[in-house]
């Protein structure tokens, strides 16, 4: 048996959260990568205004309170998800501030460059994490021997890899 998780779909432009962030000078720590970024606001901060602000890029993610995720999420009650959760809409992706080399404040990538790009260099060409309704987040499910008959399969099935099991 050959089998996958999920699938991985093709990404192209990064979300600069670092330029968005100052931009609408929200002070937070971040931390992230792929489809999925937690948001820890500095206390004094302002939930409803952070999340106001955010909201204005629906192009490249979706914003979220860890009490409103979508069921596909499922991450449970936790203080580490933080206060807001941006996830990404394919084809962008996010890349917590912490990932970016420490030169990267020199050409002002988060200061002036604009608030999605796609890297010339140092980037990824396909992530998961995405909704799994989507077509590419599929794994795949080779079985074949014993009882896994070739017969027994149709193209068309779609199954999740917590249904399957040995028996």
């Amino acid at each position: 048996m050959i089998g996958t998780d999920h699938g991985m779909t093709p990404v192209g432009p990064l979300v600069n959260i670092a330029r968005i962030l100052n931009k609408h000078d929200i002070k937070a720590r971040d931390a992230g990568d792929g489809a999925t970024l937690f948001l820890y606001l500095e206390p004094g901060q302002d939930l409803a205004r952070a999340k106001r602000a955010l909201s204005s890029y629906p192009h490249a993610f979706s914003v979220y309170t860890p009490d409103a995720l979508p069921a596909f999420m499922r991450p449970g009650q936790s203080k580490r998800l933080g206060d807001l959760v941006l996830h990404a809409r394919p084809p962008y992706w996010v890349a917590g501030t912490a990932s970016l080399p420490w030169y990267s404040d020199l050409p002002g990538i988060s200061w002036l460059w604009s608030e999605t790009f796609t890297p010339d260099f140092g980037g990824i060409v396909a992530s998961h994490g995405y909704d799994p309704a989507l077509p590419d987040m599929h794994g795949i499910f080779y079985p074949w021997g014993g009882q896994a008959s070739p017969r027994g399969m149709r193209s068309s099935n779609s199954t999740s890899s917590m249904c399957i099991r040995p028996s």
